[in-house]
């Protein structure tokens, strides 16, 4: 079995079952602002702009899972909202001078990219 399935990565690179190929998230990732970070897992946006086209690869095969699945890990929904000064020379001891950042999982930008910008 596990040499069948090799052949079959070999063969196809299982592009042809995913809904999500490596060109879409190629796309996406070329949509990501450089040095980002995530909220909780210390992932950044680097890590995806410089990644090999395997790890993209690996990227495209888990969001088609997503999508055929319909099923969300919980991570991709968590978000971490940093207060922000609204301004330079606002007085930062009050609490109304603040907006709130929030800052989401990479992965679920890049689904976000694909959904909105390629499809």
């Amino acid at each position: 079995m596990i040499d069948d399935v090799d052949k079959q990565v070999i063969q196809d690179g299982f592009e042809t079952g995913c809904i999500i190929n490596v060109s879409d998230v190629k796309s996406a990732v070329k949509r990501l602002k450089a040095h980002r970070n995530d909220g909780d897992y210390c992932l950044s946006t680097d890590h995806i702009l410089h990644a090999p086209d395997d790890c993209l690869l690996h990227i495209s095969w888990l969001l088609s899972v997503i999508i055929v699945h319909g099923c969300l890990p919980d991570t991709f929904t968590v978000n971490t909202v940093i207060p922000v000064p609204e301004g330079h020379n606002v007085n930062i001891s009050y609490s109304e001078n603040y907006r709130g950042i929030a800052l989401g999982s990479i992965f679920s930008i890049l689904c976000d990219n694909i959904v909105l910008h390629v499809w």
